[in-house]
């Protein structure tokens, strides 16, 4: 919480008895630090404000609370006092809105504090649609419904229920910090956390690919978890060590979705509107434990090491979902188990090393362990396919496949300053991988890093940073998940030549080998007394090279200007403009239907799985350009003028390219564009010196011709809430007084 983590610093800044983490010339952190006893100066104040704001709106207001047409009435406070043996504050921050938060803390200078903090943020999404559904946990359809095959058979003025897209979340939290002894401590939390709302959740009916039917549905959320936290530490001037336990619990009001079928599907009267009944499962409840460490030892002026860790194990609470809700099914053979018999563990240890060996050289090193270790037993599930046919036959069961993965990380940098100011900062990072049930289980990555200052000539100063990455996997095994998921009575059922899921050509994502370069440039130049230029530029390319399907380049470029002008005391200027450009580009291979395609056989005639004359390239380009206009004016000692004016376009091109088979025709998407064009204007006048009146004026205008939305409304199979592109012009006008004391 913002409010808890504020206070928190002030209070580490305001104790004699409290270490500071600090940097040295080189940049390392430092977990030792020297006892501060500044005095820490708070703004005593309160506020109150009046907004306007002119249209209802959902993506200038998804975060500030200001969604809704109308006038909202604000305020606020801030106060603290204290004296020589303790310290306390309170403030609250945008009371009339979405997002208020209140905080209270108390501390005196012996080390024992309190704090107490209450803070609300609420997320609004795209809730231009309208759905036929009403209902909490069972979603149902109005009276007088009449199922089509189609979504153009629907009667539309059914589907009149406004959707509400979004969330609520309150959070209330506790903590309390006592000394026991001097340098030992212990300190104890509570927090709990709310959210409710609504969110569009996609889900579907179905049999197989050949017949399904999909739906956009408002599913409630309604969520709780509640924290417990303890930590015991102690702090000298060689050693610090801090143990801490933690506790989680989480629950979920709607752990499940029900909905009725709006289709007449033709897969029989039990599926069919109005008997046909889908589910779909949210988040499960669970319980969290966890128990973790640090410790930092000065070994000498030049040396410390640091190591941390940390254990925690997740249960999930309750039983699990039936394979299907309707009633109509027929479905003989219960779930193997009733419930989540084992739990997730997680594992993390690091330790790292900060030395010093010779003047103007520094030496780090780190290691770092993660492991997650899901312990869970493997059964045949016999389960109901989206809810669309009685239970298949056990020749037809999947297996579950409890996912481990394992994580060695090692890093070694060096920081060499030269007697010029210059610096040369080198690193060099080794990461091997394990995921078990996956096509590529094993993978390394090597990864060197080079990052030279240049010493300041005149006024001129420049950073020069070369990055590159190579990642390598082990054998693709692509016929892998097909024999770790289905029966075997169902694989043998399946000839040799066609027994994969994956294609032998996809490289999955997130496991490709691939090598990846960038290089970066920053500058600043003082060309003139009062004016001060900054630049960047980078260019990032990862090249996918074993791919032959999916991704094979990644290509970002950017360079951004930024222009600072001051010319007095009263008056500065800064303008600024950047460009960025992704291009990506994937390739994929279509197919003509039919079951005999295998995708290992290369040999003419080919079929269908292994004509490469099939394949055909997606090439995305995304181009971003943005600019800035900054003004700030101190008119006189009492009045000042602050205007902001911001401008942004991107544009998403995406072409297609066939490789030559004739049935295969190029068509590309539509571009989708988004355009930003917002003005803030602020006038600050000083009445007297505790009184402060505040003006304030801001035009948000924001474009989005995304096809996802408005070119889906009419989908054959698909029940979409017809939500629009946001197209939005808001304006919002401010008037706010603040008294200080």
């Amino acid at each position: 919480m913002k409010s808890f983590i504020f206070f928190a610093l002030l209070s580490s800044l305001a104790f004699a008895s409290s270490l500071q983490a600090q940097e040295n010339e080189f940049g390392l952190s430092d977990p030792f630090g020297l006892p501060i006893d500044e005095p820490v100066m708070l703004n005593n104040h309160w506020s109150l404000g009046l907004t306007y704001v002119s249209d209802d709106n959902f993506k200038y207001g998804q975060y500030n609370g200001l969604d809704t047409n109308g006038f909202v009435l604000d305020g606020g406070w801030n106060y603290s006092a204290g004296d020589d043996s303790k310290f306390w504050v309170t403030s609250g921050t945008d009371l009339g809105t979405g997002n208020r938060e209140i905080m209270l803390a108390m501390a005196s200078l012996n080390g024992a504090s309190y704090t107490f903090g209450y803070d609300e943020i609420s997320s609004q999404f795209n809730d231009t649609g309208h759905t036929p559904y009403h209902g909490k946990r069972v979603l149902s359809l109005p009276a007088g419904w009449i199922a089509g095959a189609e979504t153009s058979q629907f009667d539309q003025s059914l589907i009149v229920n406004d959707v509400k897209n979004g969330l609520k979340r309150r959070t209330v939290e506790m903590t309390l910090r006592q000394p026991v002894t001097r340098g030992l401590w212990t300190e104890v939390g509570v927090t709990v956390e709310t959210k409710k709302g609504t969110r569009i959740k996609g889900a579907a009916i179905y049999f197989n690919a050949a017949n399904p039917q999909a739906v956009t549905l408002p599913a409630p959320v309604d969520q709780k978890s509640s924290e417990f936290r303890f930590a015991a530490g102690v702090d000298t001037s060689a050693i610090s060590v801090t143990l801490a336990y933690r506790a989680l619990d989480f629950d979920n009001n709607y752990p499940g979705l029900s909905w009725e079928n709006p289709f007449a599907s033709g897969l029989g009267t039990s599926v069919d509107y109005p008997n046909g009944i889908g589910s779909v499962a949210n988040e499960p409840d669970y319980q969290y434990q966890e128990l973790n460490f640090s410790a930092a030892y000065r070994f000498s002026a030049k040396t410390r090491f640091t190591l941390n860790g940390l254990f925690g194990e997740s249960r999930q609470d309750g039983k699990l979902s039936s394979y299907s809700v309707n009633p109509g099914l027929t479905v003989p053979t219960p779930l193997p188990v009733s419930d989540m018999e084992k739990p997730l563990s997680t594992t993390f240890f690091q330790v790292a090393a900060y030395t010093n060996p010779i003047s103007h050289l520094a030496v780090n090193a780190h290691y770092q362990y993660k492991e997650r270790d899901n312990s869970a037993d493997r059964h045949a599930w016999q389960y109901v396919r989206g809810d669309g046919a009685d239970q298949p036959g056990p020749e037809f069961s999947v297996f579950n496949r409890p996912l481990t993965y394992q994580q060695d990380q090692f890093k070694l940098e060096g920081i060499y300053r030269f007697r010029n100011r210059s610096s040369l900062r080198v690193s060099y990072e080794y990461e091997a991988e394990f995921r078990n049930f996956a096509a590529v289980e094993d993978t390394e990555q090597d990864q060197i890093n080079v990052k030279y200052r240049f010493s300041r000539w005149r006024s001129f100063s420049n950073q020069l940073e070369w990055n590159h990455v190579n990642r390598s996997g082990s054998t693709y095994e692509w016929s892998r998940s097909f024999f770790q998921l289905l029966a075997v009575d169902l694989i043998n059922q399946i000839p040799d030549d066609q027994r994969w899921i994956n294609h032998p050509s996809l490289r999955q994502f997130h496991l490709a080998n691939n090598n990846g370069r960038e290089i970066s440039w920053r500058g600043s130049y003082v060309p003139a007394e009062h004016w001060l230029l900054r630049a960047t530029a980078s260019r990032k390319n990862t090249d996918f090279d074993k791919s032959t399907l999916g991704l094979k380049e990644d290509l970002e470029t950017s360079f951004n200007l930024g222009i600072s002008y001051l010319p007095s005391d009263s008056l500065s200027i800064q303008t600024f403009v950047d460009h960025r450009r992704r291009q990506r580009s994937q390739m994929g291979r279509t197919f003509t239907g039919g079951i005999n395609k295998p995708a290992n056989v290369i040999s003419p005639p080919l079929p269908q799985g292994s004509d490469p004359a099939r394949n055909f390239k997606v090439r995305e380009e995304s181009n971003s350009a943005s600019a800035g206009l900054g003004v700030f004016w101190e008119a006189s000692e009492r009045l000042t003028l602050d205007v902001n004016f911001t401008y942004l376009r991107v544009d998403n091109d995406y072409r297609f390219a066939a490789n030559g088979a004739r049935d295969l025709t190029d068509q590309a998407l539509p571009t989708a564009d988004v355009s930003l064009n917002e003005i803030r204007l602020d006038l600050k006048y000083s009445y007297n010196a505790n009184l402060t009146l505040n003006l304030g004026y801001q035009y948000y205008d924001y474009a989005d011709n995304d096809w996802r939305y408005d070119n889906i409304s009419t989908v054959n199979k698909l029940l979409t809430t017809g939500q629009k592109n946001p197209n939005e012009a808001v304006n919002v006008m401010t008037l706010a007084m603040t008294y200080q004391f």
